[in-house]
């Protein structure tokens, strides 16, 4: 499937598969916006997600997510948008069906050790706590493949990764 102009792209997938830096990488590609819908959710919260999750729980944090989406689906650029998912997006039917509706949806696969080692010494990730990547792989991996157009290897490098999408 080729991507065709004006592109609005959304890169989905687990933490640690490489969303947000494909996305800004690609987007800079391309010359078009990007967008992280985690960094607009901490905006518009003014909290951290790991704050919001404290205070509001996981449903709080995916009411949250599911608004700034639609918001973000509904005044995107005209000229295009790249928009990085949180990982999990996808677990809400509306998410999807926006998703699905607005948007090329490229799920950056990667295998569950591939992401543990990307986030080994990252932070803020509440969902971690309770949870592996593992874990979150068998959960999700089969609303990735349902709401995805396009399914990616994204363990190389980002330049790989970028060309890849590029190339479809």
């Amino acid at each position: 499937m080729r991507l065709v102009a004006p592109r609005r792209i959304a890169l989905i997938g687990l933490p640690g598969a490489g969303k947000t830096v494909v996305g800004r990488c690609l987007a800079a590609h391309l010359g078009i916006n990007f967008l992280d819908l985690d960094e607009l959710i901490v905006q518009n919260c003014a909290m951290s997600v790991a704050e919001i999750f404290e205070l509001e729980g996981e449903a709080g944090f995916r009411k949250h997510e599911s608004r700034i989406l639609y918001t973000t689906n509904a005044t995107a650029p005209s000229e295009g948008l790249v928009l990085a998912c949180g990982g999990g997006t996808v677990l809400e039917a509306t998410n999807r069906a926006v998703l699905k509706a607005g948007y090329e949806v490229v799920y950056l696969r990667v295998d569950a050790s591939v992401a543990e080692a990307r986030i080994a010494e990252t932070t803020g990730r509440p969902l971690l706590n309770n949870n592996t990547i593992s874990q979150l792989l068998v959960q999700r991996s089969v609303l990735y493949e349902e709401t995805a157009s396009i399914v990616l290897d994204a363990s190389g490098t980002i330049d790989d990764v970028v060309e890849l999408i590029l190339s479809e």
